[in-house]
């Protein structure tokens, strides 16, 4: 975009220039190009810098949207997967807690045997 930008700018104003300056138009027919041929890439440089300048503001919009739904959907699946972490480590910390409890109420049963 940038480099169709620069020349869509190049012959908007090269020929543009060599339209409105009789000096320069006299350079611009040596060079095998009519007034009205200037003209006419006059109006399609200023055609392509128009629909270039819509095709990056497109693409910037569309960057943008793709970037809030991609990082939003980021966000809800790291919420969610670190919620479901959380809870395995709670769930994990309570049987081994459970199994401490088993195990120190076995060893009391035990000693009250001996």
């Amino acid at each position: 975009f940038f480099f169709l930008t620069i020349l869509a700018f190049y012959f908007y104003y090269y020929y543009y220039f060599s339209c409105s300056n009789p000096q320069k138009q006299l350079a611009g027919c040596v060079r095998n190009c009519s007034c009205s041929q200037i003209k006419m890439w006059n109006v399609l440089a200023g055609l392509i810098e128009i629909i270039l300048f819509f095709l990056s503001l497109l693409y910037s919009v569309l960057e943008s949207v793709f970037c809030v739904i991609f990082l939003s959907c980021c966000a809800v699946w790291d919420l969610f997967f670190d919620t479901n972490l959380v809870l395995e480590k709670r769930e994990t910390r309570a049987k081994k807690r459970k199994r401490k409890e088993e195990g120190k109420g076995k060893g009391k049963e035990k000693e009250e045997e001996e």
